[in-house]
């Protein structure tokens, strides 16, 4: 069974009245939504094309656009450990390329390449497991620490919120 990241979008209310009459921030409303792509073996194209996790990024954006997203992608085992790693960057820009023509601004992405590291149906070397090569996407408003997981690279570092 696939698992990846859950994702949390905060949809925001109406500010509230302080005791002293000033609009107080509104406490963030969260609705979970876990948009995971997958790939065919080998290649960039996102297959099955998944429009309606599309349609739902694109909705929870737009309302509320995001000061940074991070697409973080992977391969299966099938392929050599570099050759993997140049694979799942490769998708994560392709996912990162879908997200500006939906409207993201492209200074606010963060690619993670992982390669064959975080398999979520553990294998051997060599083997070639569909639900291992796919990319997730989060994203969010302020600040994000930006931190990789050592095994994986990091590309176009992205903002790290609005300064």
């Amino acid at each position: 069974m696939a698992h990846a990241g859950l994702m949390l979008i905060a949809v925001l209310a109406l500010p509230a009245s302080s005791a002293a009459g000033q609009a107080s921030p509104p406490p963030p409303r969260y609705e979970a939504f876990d948009p995971v792509f997958y790939f065919r073996s080998g290649g960039v194209e996102i297959d099955p094309p998944n429009e309606e996790a599309w349609r739902k990024i694109e909705s929870a954006m737009s309302r509320d656009a995001p000061d940074w997203v991070e697409v973080t992608a992977h391969t299966d085992s099938a392929g050599t450990p570099e050759e993997n790693m140049q694979l799942s960057a490769r998708r994560g820009q392709a996912v990162a390329r879908r997200l500006a023509a939906i409207g993201v601004r492209p200074a606010a992405i963060r690619i993670v390449a992982c390669g064959e590291h975080h398999l979520v149906v553990g294998t051997g070397d060599g083997v070639a497991e569909p639900l291992n090569r796919r990319a997730t996407v989060d994203w969010g408003r302020g600040k994000r620490e930006l931190w990789t997981d050592p095994s994986c690279r990091a590309l176009g570092a992205g903002t790290n919120g609005r300064d």
